[in-house]
């Protein structure tokens, strides 16, 4: 069993898939999102999965060398 809510290799995750995901924990994370920007601009989101166990995941990404 997947510990991921996303653990179908086939299908990449995207906002309305996670915001469904979430559902009213969503606010939440759209908070912690608007947080991240304003103070890290120079940042990336990513989904990369990680198999079978894991499933999908957002990373969130410095582009800052």
């Amino acid at each position: 069993m997947s510990s991921s809510v996303f653990d179908n290799k086939s299908f990449v995750p995207n906002d309305t898939l996670l915001q469904e995901a979430l559902g009213k924990t969503n606010e939440t994370w759209e908070d912690i999102k608007q947080f991240i920007i304003a103070n890290y601009p120079d940042i990336r989101y990513e989904w990369k999965y990680y198999g079978q166990r894991s499933g999908w995941i957002l990373k969130v990404l410095s582009l800052r060398i």
